[in-house]
C-alpha cells in the first residue's frame, strides 16, 4: 500500500492572511462562527421539543378514541331474526338452522 500524498498545509496560510488582518476582525469573525453554532444548537433543540410535543399529543388522541370505542357497547335488537347455526350430522358443517 502506498502512502497518501500529503496535501498542502492550509492553516500556515490562514495565519499569514490573519496576521495582516486587524485583530478586531478576527475576532468578529470567530465570534459570528460561534454565535451561528449556537444559534443552529438552540434551534435543533426546539425542532426536536416541537416533534416531541406533537407525538406526545398525538399519541393521547390516539388512545383517547381507542378508550372512547371500547367503552361503546353494541346492543343486538334482532336476537331473534339472527339464525342459529347447528352441526350438520351427515357431512359435519355447521349450517344455519
Amino acid at each position: 500500500m502506498r502512502p497518501a500524498a500529503k496535501s498542502p498545509r492550509l492553516g500556515a496560510s490562514f495565519v499569514v492572511l490573519s496576521a495582516s488582518l486587524p485583530e478586531a476582525m478576527t475576532r468578529s469573525h470567530h465570534a459570528v462562527d460561534s454565535a451561528l453554532a449556537a444559534g443552529q444548537m438552540v434551534a435543533r433543540r426546539i425542532g426536536g421539543a416541537v416533534i416531541v410535543h406533537w407525538a406526545v399529543k398525538e399519541a393521547r388522541r390516539i388512545n383517547e378514541e381507542l378508550d372512547n370505542a371500547r367503552r361503546v357497547k353494541v346492543r343486538i335488537n334482532d336476537r331473534e331474526n339472527r339464525p342459529t347455526l347447528r352441526r350438520d350430522p351427515r357431512t359435519g358443517e355447521y349450517r344455519p338452522y
